[in-house]
């Protein structure tokens, strides 16, 4: 299956499931979810399924130059500018951010190129518990 398959396929049960839920409103003469609501939702679907989960929107972020992992609710990202500030928990436990890590791959292995081109160097630690560093390197 190609990477536009899968797009396809994802972007398809996202719109079926929304659909379902805002039937399910009129049905029930509930307020319907807003716009911003619904694509949050379709975007969260979208990085869990596709993407690095919660872990997805800081990959995304243009000024997110490290991300300091320390256990699934011990995060931290450092910006461009320089300012280093902790962020939301990005997986329920340290077994569920490990398992994460290790179905992505190569990224959680080493030096790589994600599909934007970004140079990642990152590291994944077998503690107890779990430890990652992503940096990117636009050279």
């Amino acid at each position: 299956m190609t990477e536009s398959d899968r797009n396809s396929i994802v972007d398809t049960l996202t719109i079926d499931v929304l659909a379902e839920f805002t039937q399910q409103d009129v049905t029930e003469a509930r307020e319907p979810m807003d716009r911003f609501t619904r694509d949050a939702i379709a975007g969260y679907v979208r990085d869990v399924l596709l993407g690095w989960g919660l872990l997805q929107p800081l990959l995304d972020d243009p000024q997110v130059e490290t991300i300091t992992i320390n256990g699934a609710d011990s995060v931290w990202v450092t910006l461009a500018d320089g300012t280093t500030r902790p962020t939301a928990p990005i997986a329920d436990s340290d077994t569920d951010l490990i398992d994460l890590l290790q179905q992505r791959g190569p990224l959680a292995l080493g030096i790589t190129r994600i599909p934007t081109g970004t140079r990642n160097v990152a590291s994944l630690a077998a503690i107890p518990g779990c430890s990652w560093n992503y940096r990117t390197d636009p050279g």
